[in-house]
């Protein structure tokens, strides 16, 4: 019987937020448009760190899911009544 050797990556015990974006409570409820614009943010943050590790593809990749949470996040205001309130109360 072989082993297989052990993979030298670590898995994370624990997903780290970011330091400039906070991630919301499991009780909390949050509408789609807020987890759009977080999601975007993310994903801005995540594409710098890809372009930095010249990882062309990937970078790619993220930009696009930025773009299409961007959209969605505008779709979702066009559509929901009282969308805004949020944004105007802080």
């Amino acid at each position: 019987m072989t082993t297989r050797p052990r993979s030298s990556r670590r898995r994370p015990s624990r997903i780290f937020a970011s330091p400039t974006h906070s991630v919301p409570a499991q009780e909390d409820h949050f509408r789609g448009e807020q987890i759009s614009d977080y999601i975007a943010a993310i994903a801005a943050e995540l594409q710098k760190l890809a372009l930095s590790g010249r990882l062309t593809i990937l970078a790619y990749l993220l930009d696009m899911a930025r773009l299409e949470a961007e959209n969605t996040a505008r779709a979702l205001r066009l559509t929901t009544p009282g969308a805004d309130d949020s944004r105007k109360e802080g």
